[in-house]
């Protein structure tokens, strides 16, 4: 009797780990949740590895500039002022007494959830045109443009089709030299934690999806350059010319350092890990490796391709959830500021800032406020930064 239990003992702790083997290394089952995937050896900087820094005590604060719920995003037209894009479609003048509307999309916006809505405004100066994104409930990413002052009958550029209802990106910028670029998510469509490990055709459906999230040419988890005269235009193929980044998450907010034509990109993670990407002007669009790696982790034994690494990454847990991208700061009010990527996280609202020294990350900066629930940065003219919560729409001040 005792020989036999020994032997069920063995037998069942041997099964235990070889269940537990699989599921880690597949990427598969609810244990998953429960145990970290395996570091990969070219690991990015992180928190604990970047000397870290802090501005004086009360050196800078939020200046309240707009009451306003919702807020999104922020941009300047010539003939109207400063206008606020709200989750719900409606685009306000925020410099005016009682900040009036003066366009809204709210009809092509629909009914509001978490992940849909309006998501950003930018406006061509050449061009004399503001363009929008939003996705509605069941509904594309998708692209407008509309024509101040009168804002009429908006004109769809581009539609990008998601089967999940999630992770749109939908963040709108313009590069140094004039190009349209959009942010797209990965459809939220790659479930790495609810596969049997045992399940072999779930399995083989997960390593074809993944193997087609990083085909370059997939719009879904990429950033594109977009053509303004396209109309209705549906993206499922992206045209090499047009593709800047692609293996990533859910790419909330980018931005363009204005100096260097650098293009930041921050990655909401998914169980693990919230990245900050980067990359260098006029090279090649690089592949950040999701759905198979999250920061420095992966979730699969299949190779991720020619991964490039991010240029920072941090853990969750502390209050932390989602990062929130930011920009190269270039104002005056902070001297110690200039050349670092500000940015910030969803939950703790903490503002921080990434020192570098040749295009590495060296350094993180505590900037010293935080303001939980942002949803945005904006770069004036004067390369000064502007931050969106919840609640308003605020100015990163100096206290002096």
């Amino acid at each position: 009797m005792r020989w036999f239990l020994r032997s069920f003992v063995a037998l069942a702790v041997a099964g235990i780990s070889a269940v537990l083997w699989v599921t880690i290394w597949t990427g598969g089952g609810p244990l998953a949740d429960l145990i970290q995937p395996r570091v990969r050896p070219d690991w990015a900087p992180s928190p604990d590895s970047v000397e870290g820094a802090s501005l004086p005590r009360d050196r800078v604060v939020l200046d309240l500039f707009a009451a306003i719920p919702d807020p999104m995003a922020v941009a300047h037209v010539p003939e109207l002022g400063l206008l606020v894009a709200t989750l719900d479609g409606s685009i306000h003048a925020m410099e005016r007494p009682g900040m009036p509307k003066v366009a809204s999309i709210a009809d092509l916006v629909g009914e509001l959830s978490g992940t849909h809505g309006l998501f950003d405004i930018a406006y061509d100066v050449s061009a004399g045109v503001l363009y929008a994104s939003y996705a509605s409930v069941g509904g594309p990413l998708t692209v407008v443009a509309l024509t101040p002052p009168d804002f009429d009958e908006p004109d769809v550029v581009l539609i990008v089709d998601h089967l999940s209802d999630g992770h749109h990106g939908g963040d709108l910028e313009f590069s140094p030299r004039g190009e349209l670029v959009l942010s797209i998510g990965d459809d939220a469509s790659f479930d790495l934690t609810t596969s049997s490990p045992f399940d072999k055709a779930r399995r083989a459906v997960l390593r074809t999806r993944q193997e087609i999230a990083l085909d370059p040419a997939n719009p879904n988890g990429s950033v594109v350059i977009v053509d303004p005269s396209w109309r209705d235009h549906l993206l499922d193929v992206v045209p090499a010319e047009r593709l800047v980044a692609y293996g990533l998450r859910n790419p909330w907010r980018i931005s363009f350092d204005q100096e260097s034509g650098d293009l930041w990109i921050a990655d909401v993670g998914h169980h693990w890990r919230e990245e900050v990407d980067l990359v260098p002007a006029g090279g090649p669009a690089p592949n950040f490796g999701w759905p198979r790696m999250e920061g420095s982790y992966w979730h699969t034994r299949l190779p991720p391709g020619d991964r490039v690494t991010p240029a920072f990454e941090y853990p969750h847990g502390d209050g932390v959830c989602a990062v929130v991208g930011g920009y190269v700061y270039h104002g005056e009010e902070f001297p110690e500021l200039v050349g670092q990527y500000v940015f910030s996280d969803f939950c703790s609202g903490r503002i921080r800032a990434l020192r570098l020294d040749d295009g590495v990350v060296v350094g993180l900066t505590d900037v010293g406020v935080s303001l939980p629930l942002t949803t945005s940065f904006w770069q004036d003219a004067d390369g000064e930064l502007w931050v969106m919560a919840k609640g308003g729409v605020y100015r990163l001040a100096s206290s002096s």
